[in-house]
């Protein structure tokens, strides 16, 4: 229940003569101070809160180490989409759309973080050079084809 609706079920209390106005005072007080410190500690920080989607199957990690976490994720996803662009075309778009993926996904959930667009960016430079490779393929093999016939 939050720390309002307490507040509404006291004054509703007091309004049906079930708690006096000393006993509401009094409990108004605890949770009015329940909720200072509840914002005091959201304002030192904010990015360190625990939610539901912080959940990473073994238990709740802060936002921050999730960040990083993923982050980190997207940022090895660019890098082999890199490599994947010069070895194989087809796993490097593979590769650099499931990062750009998951960096939208985490721009939405942290959309305060600029630098994702620069994992987002790396991800999407090895998708270009995938599609540069197969194109550089497939001239090769027309020039072979050409040159054979």
């Amino acid at each position: 229940m939050s720390a309002t609706d307490e507040l509404v079920k006291l004054k509703q209390l007091l309004d049906d003569e079930i708690l006096t106005q000393e006993e509401f005072d009094k409990q108004k007080e605890i949770v009015l101070k329940r909720m200072e410190n509840d914002e005091e500690k959201s304002a030192v920080s904010p990015v360190n809160s625990i939610t539901p989607n912080n959940y990473n199957g073994n238990g709740f990690v802060n936002a921050d180490v999730r960040y990083r976490q993923e982050k980190s994720k997207i940022h090895t996803l660019g890098i082999l989409s890199i490599v994947f662009g010069i070895i194989s075309p087809i796993v490097a778009w593979i590769v650099g759309g499931i990062g750009m993926s998951k960096a939208n996904q985490l721009l939405i959930e942290f959309p305060n973080r600029s630098e994702i667009e620069n994992e987002k960016s790396l991800c999407k430079l090895g998708v270009i050079l995938g599609i540069i490779m197969a194109l550089a393929g497939a001239i090769s093999g027309i020039m072979l084809a050409v040159a054979l016939s």
